[in-house]
């Protein structure tokens, strides 16, 4: 008998048992031991505050996480049960026991607790001395439909989860958005929305909900402290790690892998309890989820810099309710993988530097593995970079007007089954959930190739019969047929942005017409382009056919304009790639030494000496093959530096704008779309080079970040550092402009890493971009005949000197072009 009370006693030394789990006749022995021996094998402890946990049905809960919080700061305690005892300042200890939680609290600092337990409402409980009793009320059982959950079980949520997505590639890779409603009163009701099948909660609830009410009573009644509903985004980032520090101890970091990212409207002014109270909802009902560890957690993510302000000063009462969260630059500044555009390609996997892919000519029957990001892409079939891209960077840029697979995957170089395909004939896919690289056959990829070389044919136009140095005065958006769009746009911007836009003029086609066509190709520039090509590294083999071309062409006294048509229609050239990248070459050498008119030349330079003095002016393309609606163009010319006199006079630099006509990207480009080659013609527009860039930058006039949201995507870099072309693996500021509580605000991705806590733009320079933006955007979609709701542009902007002055650069159409074409 006193052996199994002293057994007794010590166990209940060791777990604080309530006195009455013992029967009565050992306890009175029990009792006359404590008074006498007390526990020998132990510490004295005394049980301060016992807290036992009961379902509905009046059975112990011993599985749960318990939060205590405290009175003397925002320090809180989490316990998680079955598990073991933890320690917080104080002397606060918490220990599981076999029907609750007890607390040793010294101090009388621990105020309360708050219980979370799978299938049961959460609950907060205010903590006193001695033995409190809670009983945790049941979550009414999950309902299932074609058009909701309600909620999600333990063993399948995941699963369930993902079902109930629309699921798309972006920056984060590949994301899964479920979309909530939640019905508020008395007894709440959360509606977690086939996705794909309800897009838009207004239409959810109207036909799903049966709910009779109007677009703009619904957007009262989801609004402000006393709404009827809460509205929001679930989106799941399976590819999306982070660890991030809160405050200044290492046990503070909050480690997250794989979460549920918890996000409502910019425009949303909902305050932090109505988030919380959102969470608290989400959690109880989405039993799939960890409450503490890595993954998976649901994570709150503010919508924008006016959210994060809010959140921060509420930081206590989000660690006291045991809910994470990242903002912005946390969440999305921290990936690996970039699932960038979709699409399907087959070809050879090529592994190549920017320095080996400068010399190497490619096709669409090949799949670009880039060990670092480079500044032109030739016409591939997909690409992989290691380094991380934007939306904006120009390896994006044409794999989105070409409709090719784009994929950055940071460990590229150590994926052994990637390694294991280089120089292989693969099928690369790219897709909203993911990639694949998989090993493929010659008939496969022969049955691919020919599918996607059918496209219909596309003519550039071009007048070239108008003459003269153009001011922006005396053209605009309907002489795009003279001067090209790039000319065209950027007149038009100056006639209604006065000082925020360029000044110049366009040298129209009949000038590069002109060259063309009464310029003849002659020895001596025969010899310069062979020496050039065998300087270059090109094959010996592909110089020399190069060069007996160009002799014949001497021989028959042949135009630059019938060399270059003679190129286009050699289909024996087409056949042979370093040949005709040879000839190519050849003919812009030929181009880039030509005689220009001198009466044109004297005209040009003058003209150049009259608007800008002594500064320094850019000679940029302006070609009938660009910046259409049917062909983007986007960066396969190119643009120079210029002055008035010297070896950098306009006169002599414009040549090698002319050139760059026949560099090899741009002749493989419009070859593949079925651009005729023989209509192609360039225009140069001339303004004054910027100096002294504070920042510069691209703005899309659509959220390609989140397209539910109305807003602006901006890319931003400082300095002159290119946003499209990064050198040296510097990535830009990335941010939109979306609607706030009070106005615009910014939903930030992440800082540059040139400037890597501090915003390039101000907030009054981000609302000023924000607003001639919004007039551009009005302006050309009149224009162009478009609806300024459902039309994008794409805005180059600058802002210069040491008044930061803005200047829009250029704008033009931006689309995006489905895989296998238009």
């Amino acid at each position: 008998m006193i052996m199994t009370v002293l057994a007794a006693e010590r166990a209940a030394c060791r777990r604080f048992e309530p006195l009455h789990a013992f029967p009565r006749s050992v306890l009175v022995v029990l009792v006359a031991l404590f008074l006498s021996t007390g526990c020998d094998d132990e510490e004295p402890r005394t049980t301060d505050v016992q807290v036992v946990v009961h379902s509905s049905s009046g059975e112990f809960v011993t599985d749960f996480l318990a939060i205590v919080r405290r009175s003397d700061g925002p320090e809180v305690l989490e316990l998680s049960c079955p598990g073991e005892a933890v320690t917080g300042s104080g002397g606060l200890v918490a220990r599981c026991t076999d029907q609750g939680l007890a607390l040793d609290d010294p101090e009388k600092r621990a105020t309360s607790v708050l219980l979370k337990a799978h299938g049961h409402h959460f609950a907060e409980v205010d903590l006193v001395a001695g033995e409190t009793s809670v009983d945790l009320a049941p979550l009414a059982p999950f309902e299932t439909n074609d058009d909701y959950r309600t909620g999600l079980e333990a063993a399948s949520g995941l699963a369930d989860f993902r079902a109930l997505a629309f699921s798309q590639a972006n920056e984060l890779g590949a994301t899964h958005v479920v979309k909530f409603t939640i019905a508020l009163g008395d007894e709440p009701e959360v509606y977690l929305q086939n996705t794909p099948l309800h897009l838009l909660h207004y239409d959810f609830v109207r036909s799903t909900l049966k709910e009779p009410i109007s677009l703009p009573d619904f957007d009262k009644a989801s609004h402000g402290p006393d709404r009827r509903w809460t509205l929001g985004n679930l989106l799941y980032a399976p590819d999306l790690a982070v660890s991030s520090p809160r405050g200044d101890l290492e046990a503070h970091r909050l480690e997250v892998e794989a979460p549920i990212l918890l996000q409502f409207f910019p425009s949303d002014d909902l305050n932090p309890e109505q988030v919380l109270q959102a969470h608290r909802l989400l959690e109880e009902r989405l039993q799939f989820l960890s409450w503490t560890g890595p993954k998976p957690r649901l994570v709150y993510v503010p919508a924008g810099s006016t959210q994060e302000a809010d959140l921060l000063a509420a930081a206590d009462s989000f660690a006291a309710a045991g809910v994470p969260w990242l903002d912005r630059t946390e969440a999305f500044g921290n990936i690996r993988v970039q699932l960038l555009n979709p699409g399907v390609a087959y070809g050879t996997l090529r592994p190549m530097t920017p320095d080996e892919l400068a010399t190497t000519p490619l096709s669409f029957r090949d799949i670009l593995w880039l060990t670092k990001l480079a500044n032109e892409l030739p016409l591939v079939g997909g690409t992989i970079t290691e380094e991380l891209q934007t939306p904006l960077a120009h390896v994006n840029v044409a794999a989105r007007a070409r409709g090719t697979p784009n994929l950055a995957l940071l460990d590229a170089g150590q994926d052994q089954a990637l390694l294991a395909l280089q120089d292989q004939l693969v099928r690369f896919e790219v897709r909203s959930d993911g990639y694949s690289v998989e090993p493929a056959t010659l008939i496969e990829a022969d049955a691919f190739w020919a599918s996607r070389t059918q496209h219909l044919p596309l003519v550039p136009v071009a007048d070239v019969t108008r003459s003269g140095l153009l001011g922006f005065a005396e053209i605009g958006f309907a002489d795009a047929e003279v001067v090209g769009v790039k000319a065209a746009n950027v007149a038009e911007l100056s006639h209604f942005l006065g000082a925020r836009a360029p000044h110049g003029f366009a040298v129209p086609f009949f000038y590069y017409d002109t060259f063309m066509s009464t310029s003849v190709v002659l020895e001596p520039g025969c010899v310069r382009a062979t020496l050039d090509c065998q300087s270059s590294g090109r094959a010996l083999a592909a110089c020399d056919a190069a060069t007996a071309r160009c002799l014949a062409a001497v021989d028959a006294a042949t135009t630059l304009q019938g060399y270059a048509e003679g190129i286009v229609a050699d289909a024996a050239l087409a056949a042979d790639t370093a040949e005709r990248d040879a000839v190519l070459d050849g003919l812009r050498s030929l181009i880039k030494n030509g005689a220009v008119e001198p009466s044109f030349a004297q005209a040009l330079d003058a003209r150049v000496a009259q608007e800008f003095g002594s500064d320094k002016v850019r000679l940029r393309s302006s070609t009938n093959a660009e910046d259409l609606a049917e062909f983007s163009g986007a960066g396969l010319y190119e643009s120079i530096g210029a002055e008035a006199v010297g070896s950098k006079s306009a006169s002599r630099r414009i040549r090698e704008v002319w050139a760059s006509t026949w560099t090899w990207r741009a002749f493989e480009e419009r070859a593949f779309w079925n651009v005729d080659q023989h209509t192609v013609r360039m225009g140069v527009l001339v303004h004054q080079a910027f100096q002294d860039e504070a920042a510069n930058g691209v703005l899309i006039t659509q959220n390609l970040t989140d397209a539910a949201v109305q807003g602006m995507y901006v890319n931003v870099q400082k300095g002159e550092v290119s946003v499209t072309n990064p050198v040296n693996g510097a990535l830009p500021e990335i941010f939109s402009v979306v609607p706030g509580p009070g106005g615009i605000q910014v939903a930030r991705q992440r800082f540059s890493s040139l400037s890597l806590d501090e915003p390039l733009l101000s907030d009054d320079e981000v609302t000023a971009l924000y607003k001639v933006a919004a007039e551009v955007q009005v302006h050309f979609c009149e224009l162009y005949g478009e609806d300024p709701y459902s039309f994008t542009l794409d805005l180059e902007f600058k802002f210069v000197g040491p008044e930061r002055a803005l200047i829009i650069k250029q704008t033009r159409p931006y689309y995006q072009r489905t895989n296998g074409g238009p």
